[in-house]
């Protein structure tokens, strides 16, 4: 059975000036977790043509899919610290040289065959000392000094700290700043060649004075972003289509819900930024019923296509001049979901293709 294809577009213009902004701050490293799409992958290989930027990794089919699109290893780092010593040893095999652990077994498996003349390496501090968030990811502060130790005992020089601030974190004013102030207070006399920034940070919000502060005070010589959902989730869209209007109940049925990667919308609360097509541009679905005049909108629960129940994104409103553009067969459109969204979505049906297409949407317009 044919099936309507759910497409994504991606705005080369506003890719290229994420990673303009992010490589101002320092050397990026973008993980293929966010979005390994070979699109996407190709436009930043010519992106990162002619700097010191890079790929991270979490899966092994994350590597085949570089090295098959012309990404050298020396190109790539290894960012999984669940990755198993097998996989580890794989990677070192294939030419990969930077790796980032939080387990202090699993480097000394490694230490055993590296050439410690010829890799660099990451440590992962964990947050929970500092912010008492817990994390499954990086190590405590005195673990992580033992493994820098044990790099020192191995002549290994080429040695930085990384972490990650993960989304609940952010809503706290200066995040970045109170990780770097941790870091200053808990590893003096460690002389890293790098500090390694993951996280949903936005490149305008990094105080650049702070970074090269850090830096001065560790000794270290240049700083490493793993930048994801703000390289290329706002460098595009998805558009979807609606399956069913129920006006009974001001429902209305998308082909895409939580199963068809819109699954924020159940773990983080996440709102989603819908907008309509029409013949001047675009129109937004409000998350508010009323508009700036006090005018009251038209409201449809918006769900998807799935048989659970739960499989729900939101109640949205539309302006009532508008609301009978919500048909079977209409587009609507996710705006900024090039990230994880097309990553973790489910081929319904077995032959459910996406595709992308390369086109230039700057010049749409936005009605609110």
């Amino acid at each position: 059975m044919e099936k309507q294809k759910v497409n994504f577009i991606l705005n080369e213009d506003v890719l290229r000036t994420n990673v303009d902004n992010f490589t101002e701050i320092g050397q990026v490293y973008y993980p293929l977790k966010s979005n390994s799409n070979e699109v996407i992958i190709e436009e930043l290989v010519k992106l990162f043509e002619g700097t010191n930027n890079g790929f991270l990794i979490t899966h092994p089919s994350h590597f085949e899919k570089l090295i098959s699109l012309g990404v050298t290893p020396d190109r790539i780092g290894v960012v999984n610290v669940k990755a198993t010593n097998e996989e580890i040893e794989y990677y070192y095999s294939q030419g990969v040289r930077y790796f980032t652990f939080d387990n202090i077994d699993k480097l000394n498996y490694f230490l055993e065959y590296a050439d410690p003349s010829d890799v660099k390496i990451s440590i992962r501090l964990n947050i929970k000392e500092p912010f008492g968030v817990t994390s499954h990811l990086g190590a405590k502060a005195d673990t992580c000094k033992k493994m820098f130790d044990t790099l020192n005992e191995h002549g290994i020089s080429n040695y930085g700290i990384s972490f990650y601030l993960q989304k609940e974190l952010l809503p706290q004013p200066n995040v970045l700043n109170q990780m770097l102030d941790y870091i200053e207070e808990n590893f003096d006399g460690y002389k890293f060649r790098f500090i390694n920034i993951g996280g949903a940070l936005k490149p305008h919000k990094i105080d650049k004075n702070k970074l090269d502060e850090s830096k001065q005070k560790l000794g270290a010589d240049y700083i490493i972003v793993e930048p994801g959902r703000y390289m290329v989730g706002n460098a595009g869209y998805m558009e979807t289509v609606i399956d069913e209007r129920n006006d009974e109940d001001d429902i209305i049925v998308v082909k895409n819900g939580i199963y068809g990667g819109l699954l924020d919308a159940k773990l983080y609360d996440k709102t989603y930024n819908l907008v309509v097509p029409v013949e001047e541009g675009f129109v937004r679905l409000s998350k508010n019923e009323f508009d700036e005049t006090g005018k009251k909108r038209k409201g449809f629960t918006i769900c998807g296509a799935s048989s659970d129940s739960g499989d729900c994104i939101g109640k949205y409103y539309i302006d009532e001049e508008y609301a009978d553009r919500l048909v079977p067969g209409s587009k609507i459109i996710v705006l900024e979901s090039l990230t994880y969204v097309e990553e973790f979505m489910m081929k319904l049906g077995g032959d459910f293709e996406s595709e992308y297409h390369i086109v230039n949407c700057k010049n749409n317009t936005i009605k609110r």
